[in-house]
C-alpha cells in the first residue's frame, strides 16, 4: 500500500497517528517524531531511552508533557538534548 503524506496533514492528531502507525514497522515513537519533525504538530513528545530517562529520573516516572499542551514537543527537545549532554537536572 501507499501513504498518501499530503493528504494525510489534515488529519487531526490522533488520526494522522493512526495512519501513520499503518506503515509496516512504524510504531508511536516514529509516528510522534514524523508528527512532531514532518507536521509540526508541536504537541507531540516522542519518548525515547533518554526522555523515559528523563521521566524516570528527574519527574519520578510521570510523564511532564501534558502540563506543556501546544508546546510539548518543544520541551521534549530541551528535555532530550540536556539529558543526551549529561545534564541530568533538566
Amino acid at each position: 500500500g501507499a501513504l498518501d503524506l499530503a493528504a494525510i496533514a489534515a488529519l487531526p492528531d490522533e488520526a494522522l497517528l493512526a495512519a501513520l502507525m499503518q506503515v509496516n514497522g512504524v510504531g508511536v515513537k516514529v509516528a510522534d517524531c514524523v508528527m512532531l519533525f514532518a507536521y509540526a504538530r508541536y504537541r507531540r513528545a516522542p519518548v525515547d531511552v533518554w526522555i523515559r530517562r528523563v521521566i524516570d529520573q528527574v519527574y519520578g516516572g510521570a510523564s511532564p508533557f501534558a502540563g506543556y499542551g501546544a508546546y510539548a514537543g518543544i520541551y521534549q527537545q530541551y528535555l532530550f538534548v540536556r539529558m543526551r549532554d549529561g545534564d541530568v537536572s533538566v
